[in-house]
């Protein structure tokens, strides 16, 4: 038990996300600011989600661990889906999403310890859920308690953190002298192949369902490195003359039409998307 004073990494997890509740509330930047990623998340689940129905014939029952304020519960709830439960481990969490009086069950847990039956869900979706367990272990109990809630051939929908695409953007940003970004404090991301493997013998990978091609892992690649490379060097050019800079930093015009332009390539965003069915 850790001693009077000491901060566990738990309280450093609730302390950073209590204040996130209580600058933001119901804003999607309750939980990340760069709100272009936001979009192209929520667009990639609800993309996955349509063909899992679509394969199924049938509603899916969803279950969303880390909803968070409920965002995505929302735009669930708009887009006709009537089967979904959602929790967070955080209760300022759990209270705002339920003020937005969706239809759907939204309830404090923990994601190493679901109250749910086995094989309960067709669908579980997580959005930077998992990287908030630091210890590795933890992770891997996260994720067989996913599997557990999830149906045989049920999918398991995340957009995590890793480290190679995070290293990949710090070495473009370091050939044009930008400093590095770093890995949050409250974080800890998988290392390259890691969650492939932690995920062995209870999932597979896949890259479409019943035919219809999924989101690619790299979706975010391009605007990461138009919005942290491009964009992030033309903002210190533009600091270093006579006037300064007084426009947005994050969220702009250019990013969003320049990064909604070019093809998705390249491994640049630490965030990504990976698809698994349960076996």
């Amino acid at each position: 038990m850790a001693g009077e004073g000491t901060r566990t990494h738990e309280d450093e997890v609730k302390g950073y996300y209590e204040d996130q509740v209580e600058r933001f509330g119901l804003s999607p930047e309750s939980t990340l600011a760069d709100q272009v990623i936001r979009a192209k998340e929520i667009e990639a689940l609800l993309a996955t989600v349509a063909a899992i129905a679509a394969a199924l014939g049938r509603q899916p029952r969803i279950l969303e661990v880390g909803c968070g304020n409920g965002t995505l519960l929302e735009r669930l709830r708009d887009a006709g889906y009537t089967d979904v439960v959602g929790t967070d481990y955080l209760e300022e969490f759990i209270a705002l999403a339920s003020s937005r009086k969706l239809p759907f069950e939204i309830r404090q847990a923990d994601v190493r310890k679901l109250p749910f039956g086995a094989g309960e869900f067709d669908v579980v979706l997580s959005e930077r859920v998992v990287i908030n367990l630091k210890d590795p272990a933890h992770q891997r109990e996260a994720l067989r308690e996913i599997r557990r809630v999830l149906r045989p051939g049920g999918h398991a929908v995340l957009i995590e953190a890793f480290e190679d695409g995070w290293q990949n953007l710090n070495e473009a940003r370091g050939e044009l002298g930008l400093a590095p970004i770093p890995i949050p404090r409250q974080n800890r991301w998988f290392k390259q192949g890691e969650l492939d493997a932690f995920a062995k013998g209870a999932f597979v990978v896949v890259a479409e369902i019943a035919g219809r091609p999924l989101p690619a892992r790299n979706f975010l690649s391009t605007h990461y490195f138009v919005a942290r490379v491009v964009h992030a060097l033309l903002l210190e050019l533009r600091e270093a003359l006579p006037d300064g800079f007084k426009g947005p930093v994050r969220n702009t015009h250019f990013v969003r039409m320049l990064g909604s332009t070019l093809p998705v390539t390249g491994n640049y965003a630490p965030l990504q998307y990976v698809c698994l069915r349960a076996l």
